[in-house]
């Protein structure tokens, strides 16, 4: 159950996950994250809406992630929750959604999206560009979670 009530369907891929190559791509580290806010006195959050299931499989990763129910066999087309790659793949996505304001306008840690800036005006140009790149690659964010 999330936060907001509603349901989360999981499927327990540890067994999975001890059998995938790991990815590599590194997570941010957030103290080097907050050094960069230096300066900064106006914030705004932003949280993707359902973080990882914004990221397609390719078909390749789709025939992989193949799992059995009592209602039949079923493939993800999602990057799922509970595989050990997703953290990575959604950081490499976001980055790249994302990297021409990285570490100038925002910060990003996985689904986590954080605008910053030394005034409001500063604040809600960078807002816009933010939501424009946003616009422009199909990323979502839940409004419930925004501050």
């Amino acid at each position: 159950m999330k936060a907001d009530g509603s349901k989360r369907y999981v499927l327990d891929l540890r067994r999975f996950n001890k059998h995938v190559v790991k990815n590599t791509y590194p997570l941010p580290i957030p103290q080097d994250q907050f050094d960069r806010l230096h300066g900064a006195k106006w914030f705004i959050t932003l949280d993707a809406i359902q973080g990882f299931l914004q990221r397609m499989l390719d078909a390749k990763s789709r025939l992989k992630s193949a799992f059995t129910t009592p209602d039949g066999k079923f493939c993800m087309n999602r990057l799922p929750f509970g595989f050990i790659n997703s953290p990575g793949e959604f950081q490499n996505m976001m980055d790249d959604i994302l990297v021409v304001l990285r570490y100038t306008i925002v910060l990003v840690y996985i689904d986590d999206v954080l605008v910053y800036a030394g005034t409001f005006e500063e604040l809600l140009r960078r807002f816009i560009l933010v939501l424009q790149r946003a616009q422009q690659f199909g990323l979502m964010f839940k409004l419930k979670k925004c501050k």
